[in-house]
C-alpha cells in the first residue's frame, strides 16, 4: 500500500509500505504543477520512515540524482511512451534497457 504526495507532510504511515514523492522536475503529464526537485526529495525522504519512490519528470537520466538524494527507487510514465507521444517518448523496450542501464552504473 502507498501514498502519493506533492510535498513532504506529516503522514501515519504505520500502514504504509511506501510513499510515492513528486513531482520532483516538471512534467508533461502534471502541466503547470511546480517541480519540487530533488532538495525537496531529499528532505521527505529523511523525514519518511518507509521507502521513498521519485515520481514525476523522472528520465534515466534523471535516475542518479534522485538514488542521491536517498529515494530508493523510481516511477516514470511519460519516458515509457511511444516517441513522439511524449518529449520524454522512448517506448517500452528501449525504455526498459535505458533504465537497466543507468541503474547498473549507480547500484
Amino acid at each position: 500500500i502507498g501514498r502519493s504526495m506533492h510535498q513532504y507532510y506529516t503522514v501515519d504511515s504505520a500502514a504504509l509500505d511506501y510513499l510515492l514523492f513528486g513531482t520532483v522536475f516538471a512534467s508533461e503529464s502534471k502541466p503547470g504543477l511546480e517541480a519540487a526537485g530533488v532538495g525537496a526529495l531529499a528532505r521527505a525522504v529523511a523525514r519518511s520512515t518507509r521507502p521513498v519512490l521519485a515520481v514525476g519528470g523522472v528520465t534515466p537520466a534523471r535516475t542518479g540524482a534522485c538514488l542521491d538524494a536517498g529515494a530508493s527507487g523510481v516511477a516514470a510514465i511519460g519516458t515509457f511512451l511511444p516517441p513522439g507521444r511524449s518529449a520524454d517518448g522512448m517506448g517500452v523496450g528501449p525504455a526498459v534497457r535505458a533504465f537497466r542501464e543507468a541503474l547498473s552504473r549507480i547500484c
